[in-house]
């Protein structure tokens, strides 16, 4: 009898992840209040184009937004920058067109910040060689708390003032309750669960997170306990997990890459988990799956997965993504698997790009029943 795994995305499939949107939205509204402008908002609506175009962390979406409300405050003042506290801004009612911006904006770069950088620079030819370089900054270091403008008030929104300053030996500015523990809520209903668990206990069934939160990792590594906080909330503690801290971390200690390279939409994030599932120790998990990835693995490493039946269950097409090449590289070693996938999401905006990879969309969790065991 063949294995049946599933592999949930976390954020949007079991877990309302209403905490990241509203601290994504407050952090907008905060920095582009300090530039002078007082209704800059970005929608929900906005922030699923953004999904659709794979930037679906918020600490990128943060700085390009930034970058939009500097470049659109520069057509008065082009001395302007961020936390000048001296200078006086002039208060403007309106601001940057995100929509306008998504409308050209096309992934395709490794890092979304770098892509919307470019993307910036060519469609604004006015802006001065010391304006450049200063949006590169912005955007290149989005992803370092310790060099990035933007993130550190975004991380404060997201886990409070007084975890913030526990993990990143910052002062905090705020003195709130952090974001993920106020807003985020679980999805999957206690008889599903039940259901689950039930599922779960039949020799052969496996069950797992891939995300691209933060969690925590390796002493030495800094990372950000957003995966940990979101398990417990959506009421799946226990559940083996392969985030984004520590793809994170083994790219950059041990393949000497930079952090972002093994996330979802690479396969490895997803070949991870299924070793993961098995029993073996992470480190080693996600070193046979770079293996794989990069052309070097043996099919003896992979049989444990032949015929195995892979069900996913997906928030956004990058994570299908993962899956769907993970299969293609198991295949190309000789190892067949069955793979479904499913979207979730109620978001027209995003059914309709998920529909792209899958035609099997549904609408929330608990519409869905566990795959059955077959001879």
């Amino acid at each position: 009898m063949p294995d049946n795994f599933i592999l949930f995305d976390l954020d949007g499939v079991l877990l309302s992840s209403h905490g990241y949107h509203k601290a994504l939205q407050k952090s907008l509204t905060t920095i582009a209040s300090s530039l002078g402008l007082k209704n800059t908002e970005i929608s929900l609506d906005q922030i699923a184009k953004f999904e659709t175009r794979n930037v679906t962390n918020e600490w990128d979406i943060i700085a390009i937004c930034t970058a939009l409300c500097l470049i659109y405050v520069w057509k008065q003042d082009g001395s302007i920058r961020l936390q000048n506290e001296k200078k006086a801004v002039k208060i403007r009612e309106s601001g940057p067109d995100i929509d306008k911006f998504l409308e050209i904006f096309t992934r395709s770069d490794d890092l979304p910040s770098i892509a919307a950088f470019n993307t910036l620079v060519a469609n604004n030819p006015g802006l001065s060689a010391n304006q450049v370089s200063y949006l590169y900054d912005l955007l290149s270091t989005c992803r370092d708390i310790y060099k990035s403008p933007t993130l550190p008030i975004h991380q404060e929104f997201i886990l409070g003032s007084q975890l913030f300053h526990q993990h990143y030996k910052l002062d905090p500015k705020l003195n709130i309750e952090g974001y993920l523990q106020r807003y985020d809520q679980p999805l999957l209903s206690p008889q599903l669960r039940l259901s689950l668990e039930n599922w779960l206990r039949i020799p052969g069934n496996y069950a797992g997170i891939m995300t691209n939160r933060q969690s925590q990792t390796p002493q030495g590594y800094l990372s950000s306990p957003e995966a940990e906080i979101g398990i417990k909330i959506a009421g799946i503690e226990g559940f083996p997990s392969i985030t984004s801290g520590l793809l994170a971390w083994f790219a950059v200690t041990e393949l000497g890459l930079p952090s972002h390279t093994l996330l979802k939409p690479n396969p490895v994030h997803a070949l991870s988990l299924l070793r993961l599932l098995k029993g073996e120790d992470v480190k080693l998990a996600i070193r046979i799956s770079s293996e794989l990835w990069n052309g070097n693995s043996k099919v003896e490493a992979w049989m444990m997965f032949q015929d195995a039946h892979i069900t996913v269950y997906e928030d956004s097409v990058k994570g299908l993504q993962s899956v769907k090449t993970a299969q293609s590289l198991l295949f190309q070693i000789g190892i067949e698997t069955k793979l479904k996938l499913i979207g979730v999401s109620n978001n027209p905006i995003k059914i309709k790009a998920l529909e792209n990879i899958t035609h099997n969309v549904i609408s929330h969790i608990n519409e869905t029943f566990w795959p059955e065991n077959e001879s």
